[in-house]
């Protein structure tokens, strides 16, 4: 599996998003040089058809936003 390395959290989440996603289509029978290196992209044309242009990176940062207006905030284990 291919480990992306970013420097946000965003993406570095979306980072291993793509990735898992590129190991799925790989299982699946896609090609190697399909897939290898476009998880991210696939994801965002994904995410881009679903909720009307808007890129997964952009809907997440938007989400997060949201959360910080409304003070949800998320505990990650010690």
């Amino acid at each position: 599996m291919v480990q992306y390395k970013y420097s946000t959290p965003v993406e570095s989440e979306l980072g291993a998003a793509g990735s898992v996603l590129e190991t799925a289509l790989l299982e699946a029978g896609y090609e190697h040089d399909e897939v290898k290196g476009y998880g991210v992209d696939i994801l965002n044309a994904i995410v881009s058809d679903l909720i009307g242009g808007i890129s997964i990176e952009r809907w997440i940062k938007m989400g997060m936003q949201k959360a910080d207006e409304l003070d949800i905030t998320q505990y990650e284990d010690s």
